[in-house]
């Protein structure tokens, strides 16, 4: 009906009747070519399930790891290189077999960067054939439990950027090899041993089921290398937070998204107090009577808000929803600096400084470089270096080793 209304309309000018009626037809054409398609997308969407995995949350870290040690992934001709020259999974569609039934899988990468991390966020998309959940739920377990015996093989350490990113390559180093005076390191030893065995007395106590432990003193003594001993003596994960980077809302999604049992790094928790200093204070303001001591503006409505609050960080030490089993690892360089509402038991149940080197921890680590020099050689290398911290030496240990590798004059006087 359409089409003979239009020639009436038309007929006065043929080129223009012609046309109309090739455009016509042409859109009736489209449309009926659509239909397959319409068609087929129907009998897919109405025959498949699907799971939509993203990489702000563990699960995403789980299923990649379960999916490169598939045979599938082995032999996959879509790849990439991590700067640590391993090969993972590049973005596009893969398929494969699992427990009877097909899997296709799309790995999705954007191209925007300009997130928090800078890291260009990912996504499994997993589809298969069927309509009930159950086959996912059963694959999710099977990649929780294959993430689980990974775990207990080594240790990982996790940063926190956008979403928690498994450290490739982390080797958690030996308690044995983290030279610390012995009774430190038993302490710590015999305080968490006792609190792992507690979770049944914590549960009927209505106490929540977390530890804290701050450890203070001068940089480069060995806090955090302390934490990743006992996290191989232990065999736990570490979560490491630079409160820095972080704000109240972050780090509490952060610590929800822990494992259970697992070590939670905060550094630097002395940047959490409850006025914020500017470096800069508006001329405008010079006289303000908000002005502390040393200058700086102080007045909260003036503020920038950067970092974690103390009340956001003390939620997290409180919070209901902090995984079961945890210990929060605390570390600062500024222990007169925090607030004692941070220090109360329950947030902090054990408190330890960790000091200068002693003589005995620099020449326990000068016969781990150098285990076949006397006693006199180690006397007069750290005599002659004044290092004040375990790191210092170590610095001054490695440029012997570099020395005397090249064969250049020694510092100290050997055998």
């Amino acid at each position: 009906m359409i089409l003979p209304i239009l020639h009436s309309v038309l007929s006065g000018n043929q080129f223009a009747s012609g046309g109309m009626l090739l455009m016509a037809l042409g859109a009736i054409g489209a449309s009926l070519r659509k239909i397959p398609a319409a068609i087929w997308a129907h009998i897919v969407h109405q025959s498949t399930i699907s799971i939509i995995i993203v990489d702000q949350i563990p699960p995403f870290e789980w299923f990649k790891e379960w999916y490169k040690e598939q045979k599938h992934a082995k032999k996959s001709r879509r790849i990439d290189v991590t700067p640590e020259n391993n090969f993972v999974l590049a973005p596009g569609h893969h398929w494969f077999f699992y427990k009877g039934r097909p899997l296709w899988v799309q790995f999705s990468r954007t191209e925007d960067d300009k997130n928090v991390s800078g890291k260009r966020l990912e996504a499994f998309t997993v589809t298969t054939i069927g309509r009930n959940q159950k086959y996912f739920r059963n694959l999710m377990e099977d990649v929780y439990v294959a993430h689980c015996e990974t775990e207990k093989q080594v240790p990982s350490l996790y940063v926190r950027g956008n979403g928690w990113e498994i450290i490739d390559g982390y080797k958690p180093r030996p308690l044995s090899t983290v030279i610390l005076p012995q009774d430190v390191k038993d302490k710590f030893i015999t305080d968490f041993t006792q609190f792992k065995a507690s979770k049944d007395w914590y549960t009927s106590m209505g106490i929540p089921y977390h530890r804290g432990y701050m450890l203070h003193g001068p940089a480069g003594t060995g806090k955090t290398s302390l934490v990743t001993g006992l996290s191989s003596h232990f065999n736990n994960r570490v979560y490491l937070i630079d409160l820095n980077t972080q704000s109240d809302a972050s780090l509490a999604s952060a610590v929800k998204y822990c494992s259970e049992g697992s070590f939670i790094v905060l550094e630097d928790v002395d940047c959490c107090t409850k006025k914020r200093k500017l470096n800069k204070v508006d001329s405008s303001v010079q006289d303000n009577p908000d002005l502390g001591d040393d200058g700086v503006l102080v007045r909260a409505s003036n503020v920038a808000s950067l970092g974690v609050t103390l009340s956001g960080l003390l939620n997290v030490l409180d919070g209901i929803q902090s995984p079961s089993g945890v210990a929060f690892f605390m570390t600062t360089n500024h222990a007169e600096s925090l607030d004692e509402a941070l220090l109360r038991p329950g947030r902090v149940d054990m408190m330890e400084y960790i000091g200068p080197a002693t003589t005995e921890q620099k020449t326990q680590l000068y016969f781990a470089f150098f285990p076949e020099d006397t006693k006199a050689a180690a006397a007069e290398f750290i005599e002659k270096h004044e290092a004040v911290t375990m790191a210092s030496m170590q610095g001054e240990l490695l440029k012997e080793r570099n020395a005397r590798l090249q064969g250049t004059k020694h510092t100290s006087a050997t055998a």
